[in-house]
């Protein structure tokens, strides 16, 4: 058999153990990136690529280890998409305090809805549109590079086409990686 049919029966052997995809935010976002990773043109090259440096790596691992990817990006998405509502909900919390006269408490709802403004731009800094994607990029690429001793751009651009369902370029990785790796060098230690 075909080392494409070998992998594409590892994807769909992977899909069953998942189960139903029933009302599961997280199962049917790995639903979905199996089915488009089945029907990627490149699904067999990716793996031959990540399987001949690291001979002893099962597709099973390598599977997981990508929708695991897949999922913080997930929750990294959520989460910034859920921050605005949240910070509103707490200030205007904060101003029924205030005519309340419960100060302190309106002053400490406030702090926590800067401090989430605050974590939320340390992490993915003031960008917050598409920032899951290229966190995804990051993550990805470093966990190719811990598996595989080198950075292997075209794919994790692969991977990101199959994750997000659109197109994207080794340099668009590459890019994604190195701005990751500026901003921490900026950054003061602590």
């Amino acid at each position: 058999m075909a080392p494409q049919q070998l992998f594409k029966q590892e994807i769909e052997a992977y899909r069953r153990e998942l189960g139903p995809s029933e009302d599961d935010r997280e199962i049917l976002l790995m639903h979905a990136i199996l089915d488009r990773w089945q029907e990627h043109p490149d699904a067999d090259k990716i793996w031959k690529k990540v399987s001949t440096t690291v001979p002893g790596l099962s597709a099973q691992s390598f599977i997981g280890g990508v929708l695991h990817v897949c999922e913080m990006s997930d929750r990294l998405r959520h989460v910034l998409e859920e921050s605005p509502a949240l910070v509103a909900r707490a200030r205007r919390s904060a101003e029924k305090d205030d005519d309340a006269d419960q100060y302190e408490i309106a002053a400490w709802k406030r702090r926590g809805a800067k401090t989430l403004l605050d974590d939320a731009d340390r992490l993915v800094g003031r960008k917050k549109e598409g920032s899951h994607r290229q966190e995804f990029m990051r993550m990805t690429s470093r966990m190719v590079m811990e598996n595989c001793g080198q950075y292997l751009d075209d794919v994790v651009a692969s991977l990101t086409e199959i994750a997000f369902g659109d197109t994207t370029d080794g340099r668009a990785v590459r890019d994604a990686r190195r701005s990751a790796e500026r901003r921490r060098d900026i950054r003061p230690s602590k």
